[in-house]
């Protein structure tokens, strides 16, 4: 377990007991949740938001923690939430409370980077304080980790009480972004094309399909930037992802606009995707259109796909009935991508946890490659820098089991003044190394763009 930070009034910070978990959830009146979040400065701070649902939620503090290592990481975390939830006393609208919001390392035998010190392998929490979006009506959640019931039923509803007031009164101090000092490619292209060319060899000797190559990209600001006006400047021009923020230490933070979903589940009704294979989008809807029938009809980018496709249902097949998968995917439009796109919906036969749903789907090989016992030790050997959750899942659960996990690409890890950007490519034995450089770039600047970087990255 975790201790919360303190904070100004109303986020009065304790340290939580051995005992268990209440929450309280209650309609309050609406307010943009990332002003919550930039109230909250100096704590930790939780964000997910989808257009592919009505539910988006912002977190603040740590009610109480889980964190995991090595390859037990699901099974050690699912014990966890079992329990916690076994002895949780949770009031209100219980659809909302109480959700834990956490995620995963890409791969937890590879080396670490000091600066995803505040990322084990497997971290979740419950905050202390949620504000959560739904259609027209938002709630807030008081979450508490206690030892004396009674007592603390009552410390919670003054906390309930104060923060009910606080929102009739906020409002955003949104600042612009500070001055970019440096911007620093942690890859030359000659080495990306000489580790291309590795990944090339190891195909061509039958020993793979596909290993996805990762590039990352260090900024270094005059201040620490602001992530919640990266996450706004996301929301306006990235609509159609999973926008998340993951702070489980104040000042470090992962967050990024995915539009890779892993899965979602409610009662038992399963949704994932296929996303693989890549273009640019057009200047003009010709040329757009054009790029989008190129890439539909490239053998390439088709192989690619179908590897993640085939190897999705492969791996929902022992835990499913009823999958649906198209023959053929249909592209996914972006601001500035578009990628084929194949939706896959299933039933899970049993009470497959969620989280053995994640195991079995992380890493795909939109992300890893295939088969992934040879890609992900060739991808630690290969790659200048640790992954971190680069890569990997991140989402939530709530009581009932349901949740959502994203696969955390166009994403950024941010410590201090530094942000370092993350963006990969799927590589394939034909594959060339300029254009998956070019790739990457275009990849990498979503996320650029939210932090004021406007230049072209090639």
């Amino acid at each position: 377990m975790t201790r919360s930070i303190a904070a100004p009034s109303p986020f009065a910070s304790l340290f939580p007991h051995h005992g268990r978990l209440i929450s309280q959830t209650v309609w309050c009146p609406p307010v943009p949740l990332l002003h919550f979040l930039r109230y909250a400065r100096g704590m930790e701070r939780f964000y997910w938001e989808s257009t592919a649902t009505d539910v988006t939620f912002a977190g603040v503090g740590v009610a109480v923690s889980y964190s995991a290592t090595g390859a037990n990481r699901y099974n050690s975390l699912k014990a966890d939430f079992a329990e916690l939830y076994r002895t949780a006393e949770i009031e209100g609208n219980a659809e909302i409370g109480a959700r834990l919001v956490g995620g995963f390392s890409f791969d937890p035998t590879a080396r670490k980077d000091t600066l995803w010190n505040a990322f084990p392998d497997g971290y979740f929490a419950v905050p202390r304080f949620q504000l959560t979006r739904t259609g027209d009506d938002n709630w807030l959640t008081i979450n508490r980790y206690v030892t004396d019931l009674d007592a603390e039923w009552g410390a919670l509803q003054d906390e309930r009480d104060a923060l009910l007031q606080w929102i009739e009164t906020a409002t955003d101090e949104g600042s612009p972004q500070p001055t970019l000092l440096s911007l620093h490619e942690r890859t030359a292209e000659s080495e990306w094309s000489a580790q291309i060319e590795r990944i090339r060899q190891t195909i061509h000797s039958g020993q793979a399909q596909k290993v996805v190559l990762a590039r990352t990209l260090d900024a270094t600001f005059a201040d620490s930037p602001d992530l919640l006006t990266a996450l706004s400047n996301l929301a306006s021009r990235y609509a159609n992802t999973y926008r998340f923020l993951l702070e489980p230490v104040p000042g470090q933070a992962f967050y990024g606009a995915t539009p890779e979903l892993l899965i979602a589940l409610n009662n038992r009704r399963l949704k994932t995707a296929g996303v693989a294979g890549s273009r640019r989008r057009g200047p003009t809807e010709e040329a757009d259109n054009a790029l989008g029938a190129e890439l539909l009809h490239s053998a390439k980018d088709q192989h690619e796909h179908r590897v993640v496709v085939d190897t999705i249902r492969q791996r929902l097949q022992p835990v499913t009935d009823a999958l649906s998968i198209p023959a053929e995917p249909r592209l996914m439009k972006l601001a500035n991508i578009q990628h084929l796109y194949t939706p896959i919906e299933a039933t899970l036969t049993n009470d497959t946890h969620i989280l053995d749903v994640v195991a079995r789907l992380h890493p795909t090989p939109a992300l890893g490659g295939s088969p992934a016992e040879v890609a992900l030790p060739l991808i630690a050997e290969l790659e200048r820098d640790s992954r971190g959750w680069y890569g990997a899942p991140v989402g939530w659960i709530d009581h009932r089991g349901n949740g959502m996990f994203a696969v955390a690409i166009r994403s950024a890890l941010g410590v201090g003044q530094q942000s370092r950007f993350y963006a990969g490519a799927g590589i394939m034995g034909d594959s060339d190394p300029h254009s998956e450089w070019q790739e990457t770039g275009v990849k990498l600047i979503p996320m650029l763009n939210a932090h004021g970087i406007a230049e072209p990255i090639s």
